[in-house]
Formats: structure tokens, sequence, C-alpha cells
């Protein structure tokens, strides 16, 4: 019996191994701090989150963006309640301390996950060009990532969208694509609507390149909400993608009647947002192919 156990220490020594045959299990403490980043060869971090309880039972999340900038917010202790029970659920309890590729790499990423609880148990896991096979941190990030996208993210402005214009040009000079929506007050509360948008019909010679419509309140209350509920007023500018020389280009202007302005526009290039598409789709029957 004991010359199985110094084969299985010496094993354990030279593969540097945790205690083989110990069975790992959930610590039993609060979750007191986390941490999980990434990282790659030519720049550190490429994602960052640490959430971190005080003294004083304050706990904060904090972020650091792949271009350095840090932002620290408060959060409930509900975050590290929740992000237990995920350690829990994705048994990332059973991480190895380390791993590492069979052969030697000397560029790629690397990754390291901490967590910390409050009767002194941690789970401390890294990995460099190597990720555990059967566990997963997607649930870790996903609920970091929707925790700081809530906390951080920009309110929608006050008001209502009376001036909107999306126009797209297809490599040519003509926009392929060009709506604009203009909205004046009548009355303590009426709005008169009109619409311009290109002709489905035009040939150069007998339509014209625009028409424009009077359109019902409505639509302009249902553009209104289509910008806010997608949060298009974030939107920013989107450059062109290298090596590609050909395409489209769009822009797009959004006014409020407080007199707020938002820009945007991209070259083959956009948001992962339908939010363009589905105010494209609403104009498009007052002006019917």
């Amino acid at each position: 019996m004991l010359r199985k156990l110094s084969l299985l220490t010496i094993i354990a020594a030279l593969f540097g191994c945790n205690a083989i045959g110990a069975k790992k299990t959930m610590p039993e403490g609060s979750l007191k701090s986390l941490q999980f980043s990434t990282h790659g060869t030519m720049r550190f971090p490429t994602y960052y989150f640490s959430v971190d309880s005080d003294e004083d039972g304050s706990v904060w999340l904090t972020h650091i963006s792949d271009e350095g900038d840090t932002t620290k917010v408060a959060v409930g202790r509900g975050l590290l309640y929740d992000l237990r029970n995920i350690i829990e659920r994705d048994k990332l309890y059973k991480l190895e301390s380390s791993y590492k590729p069979r052969m030697q790499v000397m560029d790629g990423d690397g990754w390291r996950f901490y967590a910390r609880f409050d009767n002194k148990e941690s789970i401390s896991s890294s990995g460099s060009n190597a990720w555990p096979k059967k566990l997963s941190f997607g649930g870790i990030r996903a609920l970091l990532d929707s925790a700081y996208q809530a906390l951080t993210a920009k309110p929608a402005p006050k008001g209502v969208v009376t001036y909107y214009r999306y126009a797209r040009y297809d490599c040519n000079v003509e926009p392929s694509v060009d709506f604009e929506m203009t909205a004046k007050k009548t009355g303590k509360s009426g709005w008169k609507v009109n619409l311009k948008g290109v002709n489905p019909q035009f040939d150069y010679k007998k339509e014209p390149l625009y028409l424009e419509k009077t359109i019902d309140a409505a639509t302009m209350n249902d553009v209104d909400r289509i910008f806010k509920t997608h949060q298009m007023y974030l939107y920013g500018d989107y450059p062109n993608p290298p090596d590609v020389f050909d395409g489209y280009s769009w822009h797009l202007e959004v006014k409020m009647d407080t007199g707020e302005e938002f820009h945007s526009g991209g070259s083959n290039n956009g948001p992962d947002d339908n939010g363009i598409y589905l105010i494209n789709q609403m104009f498009e029957k007052f002006f019917p192919r």
C-alpha cells in the first residue's frame, strides 16, 4: 500500500497534476470575489472583468477594455450570488490549476479564472493556448457582459424623433435607399408628418427620383419607438474593413424635438442590429414597387 501511494505521488509530481484521485467539490462559502480575463501575445487584456466585495459590504464590478480603459461601477450583492450559482452549475470547481498545449506554442492567447469564497477557499485556474475540454466559461461571460451593459448603457434620449434620414449608396451616384421623414407640430398635440423616398419606378427619363407623401403620426411614433428600443442612438461610425474596395456606404441622421441630434454612418460595415431594416421596411409600404 505504501509503495502504491509513493508511485502515485511521483506521477503527480512529474506531470504537475492536482492530487490524483482527489474529488473536487464546490466550496461551501459565499462568493467574495471573482476575476476572469483573457489576453493575447501583443496586448493585455483582450477581455477583463472582476467582481469584488469590500469590508463594508459594497460590491464593485470592474471592466478593463482592450484599449486599457478602466470602468468601475457599484452592483448589488445578487451578482455574486448568481455567479456562485453558475460556478456550481457549470462545475467550474473542477478546473485544473493550469492548461497547456502538448506542444510548445510561442504565440497565441491565454486566460485566467479566479474565485475566492468567504471561508478562505478559492478556485484558481489559467491557460496558455489551451482551454478545458468539458468545462465552459460561457455562462460566466454572459452574466458579466449583461450586468455591465445594463449598468453602463446610455439612457434613451428624451423627447420624440421629428427628423429621420437614412441613405444608402451601392457603388452608384444615385442612392439605392433614401428615406427622409420630417414632422412638424400642428396645434398642441397634432403632428404633420412628411416622408420622402426614392422612387422605385425611377428611370432617368419620365419618373422623378424622389416621391413625397404625407403619412400618419402613428408611423412617426413607431420610428421613435424602434430608434429607442434598438438603442440606435448608440450607433457610431463604422469604418471600411481592410481589403474591401467596393460595396456600399450609408448615413443616418436623427433629430429629436428637444434639439438633440444623432449621426452615424459607415462603409461596407454597420451595426449588428436590425433597427434600420425595420424602419426601412415600414417606410417601403408607402412607396410600393
